[in-house]
């Protein structure tokens, strides 16, 4: 038995002294295996967390840069002119950032005025120098690093390590928060066309969440972990005081060495013999790094031989066959498990370790966290989003199906029933400002009352409020008068309002189709209808048969009844400039006319009234403004009739007037007798009259013509200067600016009965007699 138990003890020694060599090997190239895949998964996951939303991110913003007007504008557009409209830039990032957590802020930076817009504030050189202001410099000077690393680079993103403290100051003077310690900016030039840098998108990384993300998904076999840049700058680390520090003053410039390479070597790292693993980053010129103590495999396989010796030990006393079936029910759990992680979705192949499962799964965990706080901010701006998306439904250029179906998913939009059909309410605007609160109010229970109507079991309804329309893109699988039906309800229902407050409200519909993308043309004959709300005021409901049979309607005898108005308002008869005006409403009314032909009866209505008035008071009036705030046509027509009443009681007082203007005009044509620009419209601009208005009074002044009154007095003119000057004809001619000497002679001869000439001769006989006698 002794020489048995030697045997066995001599024996089980050796085995231990062979496996501790063994399993000291095979462990060390294990933790070696096992420190590069996870410090892959690691790098992969940070990678897509991190670099790749910064990247999207700017690509989106690049994408849009190009696209939308209010965003490129300040590339080549002059700042003074539209800087207003940069808080357009500003909001448009703050949207953007809200559906990222992980971004800490977004800028853009415009070469052009050194304009910069970021979520944090606007900076740019309009009124102040660079250099008075640190935060635009800063900006500056990471485009100015980020333009020239691009020229020799092939990716348009660059990351920049950066301090926080390099922040602090900036922000202390603007915002009451810390900033964080260190920060990622992740830069994108934009280029023009001439290949010059136009600016760039700069989104910035909280170092913060680098070390969260440390924390909450680093093994705790992996060690110690942290990333570097090209220069060696420790950008995060998971001891937070290596933060910043160089991985030179650590004893590490191997490492710089082996940028852009996968590998590991065994060194010393703080006086611990460990295994250094390291991996390029797929985004950008980092390098992962992770150290792990070969200490714990050196107290693992102690533990390992120890545990071999008592085993021995146990297997002496206890014998054989008891050691065996030991053995054999301990490994029962151990296969139970190992197979249900097999099944198990988390499972994978490639590894077996359970400190990979563990970082698979919290990576999952904290990607599921992100895309719920994304999704909630999807959820703020979903109302704008369903906006968007029945106005461009609505438009004349509708998208097409594929991309209709993909912004429906995206919405949880579904549309399951046959029929389509756009509607449109318009509400009437407020007119006591005191009453604004009870106004929007009521208009929040209007639009829940149609959403509650013509939401049933068999239709339904995505609407959206704005400018006081309520327009809306019905499904339904229901026949036609239904629909019109719930319409007449939903005019009913919204009859009284229980604030005491009445808006009045039209309805109308129209075509109905089966293809959601025909909605733009029925949205379009929806609106048409509600232009016969002005006319019909007491009609709320308009069918689409209704709009049609209205829209083809065509009646001339519009124009007769202006024609009336006219010659009434030519006569002066106030009386009957009134009565025209009520038979043409009522014409328009009756029904047969389309609202085009009604506006621009109504149009030419208005323009005769102004001509009325400007021609027999001289003073320019414009009617279009006062014209366009009413409401519908029967208060047109008690305007425009108020209108007229006031000005044929104006007319009656203006004779006095009349008179004083024809003498202005009249001593002004005779103190320029010798201007060649004299006529109706110079001497009316000069008076500040209008020269319609002046031809009339002047000719019921004075019994003759404008023209005749300046051709006479001309001539006279002309006459006086031959028998009181020696000038000859032709200098007359000039004088007066006639366009030759034969025609001043036609017209001399034309007044006078002969030549200028012969006028002065017969004159000098006259005279010469005279003087004989």
């Amino acid at each position: 038995l002794i020489s048995f138990i030697s045997i066995i003890l001599i024996c089980t020694l050796i085995m231990g002294i062979l496996s501790f060599n063994v399993i000291k090997t095979f462990m060390t190239e294990q933790i070696i295996e096992s420190n590069n895949k996870l410090l892959n998964q690691y790098r992969t996951s940070i990678d897509l967390a991190l670099i790749e939303t910064a990247d999207n991110i700017s690509l989106k913003i690049m994408h849009d840069l190009i696209s939308n007007s209010y965003l490129s504008r300040y590339f080549n557009g002059p700042l003074e002119k539209s800087i207003a409209g940069v808080s357009e830039v500003s909001q448009y990032l703050n949207d953007m950032s809200v559906l990222n957590p992980l971004v800490y802020s977004l800028a853009i930076y415009y070469t052009n005025n050194n304009l910069l817009v970021s979520t944090d504030y606007i900076r740019h050189t309009l009124y102040n120098p660079m250099e008075s202001q640190e935060d635009l410099m800063h900006y500056y000077n990471i485009f100015q690093k980020a333009s020239e690393k691009i020229l020799n680079s092939q990716d348009n993103l660059l990351l920049f390590f950066d301090y926080g403290k390099s922040l602090a100051l900036k922000k202390s003077e603007v915002q009451a928060y810390k900033p964080p310690e260190t920060i990622i900016h992740a830069v994108r030039v934009a280029y023009g066309y001439d290949v010059e840098a136009k600016g760039a998108v700069i989104v910035t990384v909280s170092g913060d969440i680098f070390k969260t993300f440390f924390s909450q998904n680093a093994p705790e076999d992996l060690g110690s972990v942290f990333i570097i840049n090209k220069d060696g700058d420790i950008i995060s680390h998971t001891d937070d005081q290596l933060v910043g520090l160089n991985v030179k003053d650590l004893g590490h410039g191997k490492l710089l060495q082996n940028i852009g390479q996968s590998g590991y070597y065994i060194g010393d790292f703080g006086g611990i013999s460990s295994v250094v693993s390291y991996q390029p980053s797929s985004f950008s010129e980092w390098l992962y790094v992770s150290v792990a103590p070969l200490g714990e495999i050196s107290s693992f396989t102690n533990y390992i031989l120890k545990l071999l010796a008592l085993v021995a030990l146990i297997s002496v006393v206890v014998g054989v066959l008891i050691s065996y079936a030991s053995a054999k029910n301990l490994a029962k759990p151990i296969k139970s498990i190992a197979n249900y992680c097999i099944k198990s979705p988390y499972y994978y192949k490639q590894s077996k370790e359970i400190n990979e499962y563990s970082l698979i799964n919290r990576t999952i965990y904290n990607m599921e966290n992100i895309v719920k706080e994304r999704e909630e901010a999807l959820k703020k701006v979903m109302p704008m989003m369903k906006m968007n998306f029945l106005s461009s439904l609505f438009s004349n250029n509708p998208p097409d199906l594929p991309e209709i179906n993909a912004r429906m998913k995206m919405m949880n939009i579904v549309f399951y029933l046959k029929y389509y059909c756009a509607a449109v309410v318009k509400l009437e605007k407020l007119q006591e400002s005191e009453k604004v609160v009870l106004y929007e109010y009521e208009k929040l229970r209007i639009c829940s009352l149609f959403k509650e109507i013509f939401t049933t079991a068999e239709s339904e309804c995505l609407y959206y409020e704005k400018d006081n329309m309520i327009e809306a893109l019905l499904n339904f699988d229901f026949e036609e008068s239904t629909l019109y039906e719930l319409g007449e309800e939903f005019i009913n229902k919204t009859k009284l309002s229980p604030d005491d407050i009445s808006i009045s409200k039209y309805i109308s519909f129209g075509k109905i189709d089966a293809n959601i993308q025909h909605m733009g043309t029925s949205h379009k004959i929806a609106m048409n209808g509600l232009n016969y709300s002005y006319v019909f005021p007491e009609k709320y409901l308009y069918t689409y048969n209704d709009i049609i049979k209205l829209e083809e309607k065509r009646s001339y005898s519009n124009r007769l009844l202006l024609n009336n108005l006219y010659n009434s308002l030519r006569s002066l008869n106030c009386d009957k400039s009134i009565c025209d005006i009520e038979n043409l409403i009522n014409t328009l009314r009756s029904g047969s006319f389309s609202f085009q032909q009604i506006h621009t009866t109504l149009s030419a209505c208005v323009s005769m009234v102004e001509d009325f008035i400007n021609t027999h008071f001289g003073q320019e009036v414009d009617l279009d403004n006062d014209y366009s705030n009413t409401s519908n046509i029967l208060e047109f027509e008690s305007w425009i009739k108020k209108v007229l009443q006031n000005s044929f009681g104006d007319i009656d007082g203006s004779d006095s007037y009349n008179k004083m203007i024809v003498m202005k005009a009249q001593e002004f044509i005779r103190e320029n007798i010798q201007n060649p620009q004299l006529s109706l419209e110079y001497v009316a601009e000069k008076l500040d009259i209008n020269y319609k208005h002046l031809s009339r009074v002047f000719k019921n002044e004075t019994g003759i013509k404008f023209i005749d009154y300046v051709t006479n007095l001309k001539l006279n003119h002309c006459r006086n200067l031959l028998i009181n000057t020696n000038l000859k004809v032709e200098e007359i001619s000039d004088i007066m600016k006639y366009s030759s000497p034969q025609y001043f002679i036609s017209r001399f001869k034309m007044m006078f009965g002969c030549t200028p000439k012969q006028y002065r001769e017969n004159y000098q006989a006259i005279k010469n007699l005279d003087s004989g006698i």
